[in-house]
């Protein structure tokens, strides 16, 4: 047996060479050790293996062909998994160079251990059209209307062969090698498609074209490629490269026009000419060229220089876009920063060499002829970007060096002042080597060597800390006072460049900031000189900020203020930065929670640069109702605050509060914004992403374009708002700021505390979230407008609660539509009210129920024991009472008289069966008319009874021997039959039965079981009722639309009295009814008629209740066929008038109990 491959085909192919070896040689008639052992033999030393350590054979089993057969078959075939097995055969795809047969071979090896059945055929069909490898075999076999698996197999194998065919005729032809067409082109010396007209590069053709003359070296580095070969190298050689510009094709050239130099500079520069010359920077130009700019005289105390303007050659550059490093690139490497030492590339340009196109295109006049840069020359847009790349490729890998322009800063970090030495002596020595391999050249001009701070990009950096340029200080002390609002914007804008080292610039600058004010005109008063000397002083006393510091956690303070938003961004308690902005007039009128948001917002990106990507984040805030904003769902914010929040989403906040006066820096920041609030200032040209964007899409966000209301509506709810007292008072207080605590909230307005965070102000429009704030005046309206539709409470409730809000919203819209008097008419049946059980009886045929049926046009009376369930049926020749009574008779007769008797309220249970219960000495109970479940027990016999009766009718049987067997059937869960429990012994049935079993044995516990059902009904039933509060006499109600009333209009009645725990005596136009609790609703006085007519003042103005009519005057009207009374009789005094009892009533003839007071 082969052990290559899946074992599981192995064994199948092997046992069936068994087989036919043994048919063959007839060896299945010799002895079972001799089969045995020739199995063994053929087995292979693998399986032979197997067979020694793995099947654990008894001696028997071992002699035995059959038994090593079945332990091998389990070995070599477990159980199959058929999920797994279905998953290989739907990932079956045909491979690459795999024929149609061979998969389709496949398929079926794989799908006989799928189990498919008879679905196999199918889904073999159904993977080879999804696994086939041809993409135009897939749509034809995709377009073939009743494809089978013999049909997709035969259309498989005809593409196959035509493409074998096609290749087979295929004749393989070069196309001929034609020689490029060189385009005529004004100065091009050379063939324009080199690179089409050529082979491939290859090593030999690169070399040949960057260097032909440059000596090659032998290389000892191994080149390794990502599949893990070694590619050889033919060696190294050095070459200068050159820098290229590409050009817009659509920007023409231009030639400048020349222009003179003076007289008394020509001999300066034509020096200067010459030695660029000399020094290899320019080259004469005799031939034409399409770009000459004019040469540019930059005078400087210790030389000339010159350089170009390249006015027009500018916008036909492509720049590169190479991102310039900045300052905050290189503060947060130095936390730990002590030795400095700070160096310049000589002529920094001017070791970048141009390639012979891009030198031309600087061609420039001068008045010996014109000239043409060979190296980078000064004044072309892209040579920053350009040199600045071509540095940092040049010192790549230099850990501790710096390199921002043309200065180099070398930094030495350590703990200690030696650690630091020694880490800057190391970097030294790498720069210096790398500088000498690259033949990067440095300058000594700008050369700060080994010093304890560094003048580096106009800040000084020490081991303390950043620190400003004296320079700059010293230009801000000497800048005279201005004279225009041009001056104070240079003052400000320049004052701004030191913005992160004075906490207290914008308090200083905010009387500046007024002079440039829209249509202010200009009066320098003293509060302006003031100013401005402030603002030197503070140039003059600027703190130390310490070093960002990737490893320590961060903090960020952030306030706002009346005019501006101030943030500090600190590490262990001391600043790294500060920054400050004045509020926009739209930001000005934002709720003091908006400016506290937005003012972390500003944090955030100013400082994005530090923050990004860090840890958690904390967030300091002197707002507390902030804290809460961010723990909610972001859909509870008001919209503008979900826009800041959405903006927040990059970082990694921790909000906590912090109170105000330990909040002095950011504090006094927001309170003293630098410069103007948005556009154009120092802060936003430096700023790591611009901010101006966003503040913009926080500005528009406008709550009001998100209601789907009208303008005028809209107008409507904000003049209302404005005459509201307590929403002006809830305004005024989220504008201004909450207080810390509840005490201190205006009090008409606390009753807002516990949302507070979530209301805005829009347009003088107060929002909840996305949620509408009505004034009081309106919500008589509104709860109209949602009742309009005269859906329920709680719709109404669920529907308004998405777009409006005011206190205690959802019970006054619950008690609206309660109220209201439509809804009150076309009611819906109330709430079941809970089980409410009869007594229990203790022993048979003590309490029973009553009901009357019909069945095949036949009258039968039904009695029921609840002590045994055991009931009795009469087959009536008429509905009679005498009839209904004589059978009554009869049972009563043959199991005793009962204690009670539980009826409904037909004609039959009415003045003579009060009788007859009076003469047999028995209570006779009705139930509520027209609630059948009050009788529920003769419901539930009538049921089974029906049953019976039914389906022995259909079979033809007869009725009485089911109604035999079903009261000799033990009832579920009480271990006893009816028959048991009423006559305490079974009944003799067609079903065999021992005597024993047939002798009388009472039946004891019936009433614990009793009661344990019940309670288990209860629960179950209760758990979807509710008890119904109980009316009171003379309280109006509607009673529920009788049989036949096709308007189902509740009536309007009047309660007489209790006749029963849930049965209520009602009076209704005229006519005596009685009804249970759930056919009766409390009719609640309503105004609705008159507020449609009177306005919404008059929505909650009470009905005026009148008293129901007496039999005096009104006639009787009945509208039942059978009402309790239907011929009033005139009462002594008006039905429902409150009695003279000593206490006071309602006009409704409710009791009126006085409030109970806390008395101290």
């Amino acid at each position: 047996m082969s052990f290559t491959g899946d074992w599981s085909v192995n064994w199948d192919i092997f046992r069936a060479e068994y087989e036919d070896y043994v048919l063959v040689t007839g060896i299945a008639e010799k002895d079972k050790k001799i089969q045995a052992a020739t199995l063994r033999s053929m087995m292979g030393s693998e399986c032979r293996h197997v067979y020694r350590h793995n099947l654990n054979l008894s001696v028997a089993g071992q002699g035995d062909p059959a038994v090593i057969l079945d332990e091998l078959e389990k070995y070599f075939k477990p159980a199959k998994n058929t999920i797994y097995e279905r998953y290989v055969f739907g990932s079956c795809k045909q491979e690459e160079g795999e024929s149609i047969d061979i998969f389709v071979t496949r398929l079926r090896e794989r799908a006989a251990t799928c189990e498919y059945g008879q679905l196999k055929d199918e889904m073999i069909r159904d993977r080879i059209v999804l696994g086939v490898a041809n993409e135009s075999i897939r749509r034809r076999l995709l377009r073939e209307k009743g494809l089978t698996l013999i049909t997709a197999i035969e259309m498989c194998r005809a593409a196959e062969q035509t493409d074998i065919r096609m290749r087979a005729m295929e004749i393989a032809t070069s196309p001929p090698h034609t020689e490029a067409v060189h385009a005529v082109a004004k100065q091009h010396s050379r063939q324009n498609q080199w690179k089409q007209s050529n082979p491939p590069r290859t090593g030999d053709t690169d070399k040949k074209r960057l260097a032909p003359d440059a000596p090659l070296r032998p290389s000892d580095t191994r080149l390794k490629l990502y599949s893990g070969e070694t590619l050889s190298s033919m060696g190294i050689f050095e070459t200068e490269c050159t820098v290229h510009f590409d050009l817009d094709p659509n920007v023409p050239a231009v030639q400048s026009a020349p222009r003179n130099v003076p007289i008394a500079m020509k001999a300066a520069v034509k020096a200067q000419l010459d030695k660029y010359e000399a020094d290899g920077h320019i080259v004469p130009v005799t031939d034409p060229t399409d770009c000459i700019s004019n040469m540019v005289i930059v005078k400087k105390p210790e030389k000339l220089r010159l350089c170009i303007y390249p006015k027009f050659l500018n916008k036909a550059l492509k720049r590169s876009h190479y991102i310039m490093p900045t300052l905050e690139d290189v503060l947060y490497k130095l936390p730990k920063a002590r030795v400095f030492t700070l160096v310049d590339a000589r002529d920094a340009f001017l070791q970048c060499k141009l390639d012979y196109e891009s030198s031309l295109m600087t061609t420039f006049w001068t008045p010996w002829g014109r000239k043409r840069w060979l190296k980078l020359p000064f004044g072309v847009s892209v040579a920053p970007e350009v040199y600045q790349r071509k540095q940092h490729e040049l010192l790549a890998g230099l850990k501790g060096i710096e390199p921002i322009a043309d200065d180099i800063l070398v930094v030495g970090c350590g703990d200690t002042d030696k650690e630091a030495e020694s880490d800057y002596d190391a970097k030294l020595v790498a720069l210096m080597e790398r500088c000498r391999e690259v033949k990067l050249r440095l300058g000594l001009k700008k050369l700060q060597f080994k010093v304890a701070e560094v003048q580096f990009h106009g800040h000084i950096l020490s081991s303390a800390g950043l620190k400003p340029d004296p320079e700059k200080v010293r230009a801000i002390i000497d800048m005279p006072n201005p004279t225009d609002a041009k001056g104070v914007q240079r003052l400000i804008g320049f004052a701004n460049y030191l913005a992160k080292f004075m906490p207290h610039l914008s308090s200083v600058c905010e009387p500046l900031r007024r002079l440039l004010d829209k249509d202010t005109p200009w009066h320098w008063l003293p509060k302006h000189e003031a100013a401005v000397y402030e603002l030197k002083s503070l140039a003059t006393t600027m703190p130390v900020l310490r070093y960002y510091d990737v490893t320590k956690p961060i903090t960020i303070q952030s306030d706002a203020s009346q005019s501006g938003l101030g943030c500090c961004l600190m590490q262990e308690g001391q600043p790294i930065a500060f920054a400050s902005r004045a509020l926009t007039p739209t930001e000005k009128n934002y709720a003091q929670i908006e400016k506290e948001c937005l003012s972390i917002v500003f944090a955030c990106q100013r400082f994005h640069h530090y923050l990004y990507g860090r840890d958690p984040i904390t967030a300091e805030t002197d707002h507390k109702p902030l804290i809460s904003i961010f723990s909610k769902p972001l859909l509870n914010a008001p919209k503008r605050l979900q826009s800041m929040l959405m903006t927040l989403q990059s970082y990694d906040l921790r909000v906590i509060y912090k109170p105000g006066p330990e909040m002095f820096i950011s504090d006094t920041l927001s309170r003293a914004t630098a410069g103007c609030a948005g556009r154009g200032t120092v802060y936003q040209r430096h700023a790591i992403c611009s901010l101006q964007q966003e503040q913009e899409d926080v500005q528009h966000v406008n709550q009001a374009d998100y209601l789907n209301v009208s303008s005028q509506r809209l107008e409507q709810i904000r003049r209302h708002t404005d005459q509201d007292e307590c929403l002006q008072a809830l305004k005024n207080t989220v504008l201004v700021g909450w207080p810390d605590v509840k005490e201190e909230a205006p009090l008409i307005a606390k009753e807002y505390w516990p949302f507070r965070d979530e209301i805005s102000v829009q347009n003088g429009v107060l929002f909840r979230g996305q949620k509408v704030i009505i004034p009081k005046s309106l919500r008589p309206e509104m709860l109209t407008r949602i009742h309009s539709s005269h859906i329920g409470g709680e719709t109404c409730y669920r529907h308004a609660q998405e777009t409006l809000y005011w206190p205690n919203m959802q019970t006054e819209i619950k008690d609206f539509v309660s109220t209201c008097s439509t809804c009150n008419v076309y009611a819906h049946n109330q709430q079941k009210e809970t089980m409410l059980s009869h007594d229990l009886p203790t022993r048979p045929w003590q309490i029973l129920s009553m009901d009357m049926f019909t069945h095949r046009q036949k009258d039968y009376l039904l009695i029921v024991d609840h002590y045994s369930d055991f009931w009795e049926i009469e087959l009536l020749p008429d509905m009679s009472a005498e009839t209904v009574i004589k059978r009554c008779k009869a049972q009563f007769a043959r199991h005793g008289q009962p204690e009670r008797v539980i009826t409904d309220n037909g004609p039959q249970f009415t003045s003579q069966f009060t009788r007859f219960a009076s003469e047999w000495e028995f209570e006779h109970v009705t139930s509520s008319p027209r609630h059948p479940k009050a009788n529920g027990k003769a419901e539930s016999a009538v049921k089974i009874a029906k049953n019976l009766l039914r389906k022995a009718a259909h079979d033809g049987d007869d009725p009485w021997k089911a109604i035999l067997h079903w009261r000799n059937t033990p009832t579920e869960n009480m271990g006893s039959s009816p028959a048991q429990r009423l006559m305490s012994r079974r009944l003799k049935t067609s079903i065999p039965a021992t005597n024993k079993l047939l002798e009388p044995v009472v039946v004891v516990g019936v009433t614990e079981k009793l009661r344990h059902r019940k309670q288990l009904a209860k629960s179950f039933y209760d758990r979807s009722a509710r008890d119904l509060p109980e009316l009171e006499v003379g309280e109006t109600v509607r009673m529920k639309p009788l049989p036949g009333d096709n308007t189902g209009r509740w009536r309007v009645g009047t309660c007489l009295r209790r006749v029963a725990p849930r049965s209520y005596l009602v009076d209704v136009d005229g006519s005596l009814y009685q009804r249970n609790r759930v056919d009766l609703r409390v009719a609640e006085p309503t105004a609705r008629d008159t507020h449609k007519t009177n306005g919404p003042e008059a929505a909650h103005a009470p009905e005026a209740a009148s008293a129901p009519e007496t039999a005096a005057e009104a006639p009787p009207t009945v509208t039942e066929p059978s009402p309790i009374r239907s011929t009033p009789k005139a009462p002594s005094s008006p039905v429902g008038a409150p009695p003279s009892d000593g206490h006071t009533y309602t006009r409704v003839g409710r009791l009126s109990k006085p409030p109970l007071r806390l008395t101290m």
